[in-house]
């Protein structure tokens, strides 16, 4: 993986106040694919450098992982992972609310979340 600051500020306006700050620009690259993170920070500071590198994890999901985690409650909760992803113009668009589905299975206990998923309405025409 790749990372580093792009080199370039970018101005970021407050809606409220109509302040303008300028902001690093942040890019994480997964080599040999297409999945780059980018994200802005108000400094180049250490503590906004982890914070950066901590939500480049994403990078490491694909669509194929989360249907698997999906799949370790039950193979309907993984259709409705396959449809969530499926339903966005792009897959990594249905990550949180796969994610937000697998936490139901914890919260809830993984045979309740499978009965739930049995329940979802086939795709319509």
């Amino acid at each position: 993986m790749f990372v580093d600051h792009a080199g370039q500020t970018v101005g970021v306006t407050d809606r409220l106040t109509g302040e303008t700050r300028e902001a690093y620009v942040f890019v994480a690259v997964l080599g040999a694919s297409n999945y780059t993170y980018a994200g802005a920070t108000w400094t180049r500071g250490l503590r906004d450098w982890i914070s950066s590198h901590a939500h480049q994890k994403y990078l490491e999901w694909t669509p194929s992982r989360i249907v698997e985690w999906a799949g370790t409650i039950g193979p309907f909760t993984a259709q409705l992972a396959e449809r969530i992803m499926a339903e966005r113009p792009h897959p990594e668009q249905g990550y949180r609310s796969c994610m937000g589905l697998i936490g139901l299975g914890r919260r809830y206990g993984k045979d309740r979340l499978e009965a739930a998923a049995t329940r979802y309405p086939p795709p319509g025409p």
